[in-house]
């Protein structure tokens, strides 16, 4: 179902625009007529909805604004009232007990309301003529299904790595000593008998020296 804010500014709007696009869904079974009109009243109220949101807290209203503005919401909350009334006397199928059926009935009952909303959405339209080009976009930002979207997973953060990973040797203090002598020993300039026990064994990090080996 269609989805949208309740606001100061577009009160019963919202509601009922979603109201009436769950009358066009697979659950109720309307004649002909009366989906027709509730096609054409829902798609002029989500107009009005969008243009009412868009100058929400962004124009200051003079009183013939103001008053076109209660007259759309007083239609809202007047259309959803009709809505609720219409689905009570609608009967469940024989075929299919999870569809509601319109009973036999000549005209449609939103027939009034057609013509009720045809009017308002008119007048809002062109008095709100600077909005037109904006209120387009709004129709597809302000309406969203519920959890259409989704938000894409966040990649996981690198590993940490201790300090001294990539560290260069010369950044290491205490390891001077023991590197010289390490190539010392490899290049044949110590004595044979300096074994890597005695270089393990040199104090290396400040005055503490490593734990002997075992």
């Amino acid at each position: 179902m269609e989805e949208a804010p309740v606001t100061a500014a577009t009160g019963a709007l919202g509601p009922v625009v979603a109201k009436l696009g769950a009358l066009l869904g697979s659950q109720y079974k309307l004649r002909r007529r009366t989906r027709k009109d509730v096609k054409f009243i829902k798609s002029n109220l989500k107009s009005v909805h969008s243009i009412l949101w868009m100058i929400w807290g962004k124009e200051i209203l003079d009183v013939e604004s103001k008053n076109l503005k209660n007259e759309a919401l007083d239609l809202a909350a007047d259309m959803e009232d009709a809505v609720d009334d219409f689905i009570l006397t609608m009967e469940p199928s024989r075929k299919n007990k999870h569809l509601m059926v319109q009973i036999n009935i000549q005209a449609s009952p939103f027939q009034d309301f057609r013509t009720r909303v045809d009017d308002v959405s008119a007048r809002c339209h062109s008095n709100w003529k600077w909005k037109k080009n904006k209120c387009a976009e709004s129709i597809s930002s302000v309406f969203s299904r519920k959890n259409a979207k989704s938000s894409a997973p966040s990649k996981p953060p690198p590993p940490r790595q201790a300090p001294f990973v990539n560290k260069n040797a010369s950044e290491i203090f205490g390891m001077d000593r023991w590197r010289d002598d390490l190539i010392r020993y490899l290049v044949g300039e110590v004595q044979p008998q300096l074994k890597l026990r005695q270089l393990l064994e040199r104090p290396v990090w400040g005055k503490q020296p490593l734990p002997p080996c075992v």
